[in-house]
């Protein structure tokens, strides 16, 4: 299909385009960057999922599972450090202090691993103007771990009926390696024993 192959290029340009920019801002970011640049990197991340979604689904011709299940990973490890970079560079609320602190980059990552996962334990929340931010993580975990989930699972079950149809294939039983028996073979072999028996008696 000419479409799914445009996708599919699409994609894999846009997929670096997207990840390059997650590092840039997560780079160059600092206490008094705008969050709508945040957005904008993790829109693009968006934009990676459906695209790679609809090639998916299109099944065109040279699309790996294995090859998906790869750059899914490196997308899901790129965004959780990045944001982590992020929230140790624009600063959290700490709800034992209850006022923005500066963490270091364990937390950050700390915390953008339990936004990401949904896991939310509250010792630290976002600041203001980064709850959209932190929110959206939390979606896109929504969607890059079950996509992770789906292609793994999807490329273990095909390598399942591979190995399934080679082994019927070319392992043959015991059973299977005999002739089958022929009734109509049986009956004439039975006949001439029978006639060959009656010639010798009369002889």
């Amino acid at each position: 299909m000419k479409i799914s192959r445009w996708i599919v290029r699409l994609a894999r340009w846009y997929y670096w385009y997207a990840l390059c920019l997650s590092v840039i801002v997560a780079i160059l970011a600092n206490p008094t960057t705008e969050s709508w640049l945040v957005l904008l990197s993790q829109g693009s991340a968006f934009v990676v999922l459906v695209v790679y979604g609809t090639a998916l689904l299109l099944r065109p011709e040279g699309v790996h599972r294995g090859q998906l299940v790869g750059l899914v990973v490196l997308a899901v490890l790129v965004s959780i450090i990045c944001h982590g970079l992020i929230y140790s560079k624009v600063g959290l609320v700490s709800t034992a202090v209850g006022k923005v602190v500066q963490p270091d980059l364990v937390d950050g990552l700390y915390f953008s691993i339990v936004t990401f996962t949904t896991l939310g334990y509250g010792d630290f929340v976002p600041r203001d103007g980064y709850r959209l931010v932190s929110a959206l993580q939390a979606l896109y975990g929504y969607l890059f771990l079950g996509s992770l989930v789906g292609l793994v699972v999807g490329t273990v079950v095909n390598r399942q009926k591979v190995s399934y149809q080679k082994t019927s294939m070319y392992v043959a039983t015991p059973a299977m390696m005999e002739p089958t028996p022929n009734i109509g073979r049986m009956i004439l072999s039975t006949v001439e024993i029978i006639f060959t028996f009656r010639d010798h008696q009369s002889k």
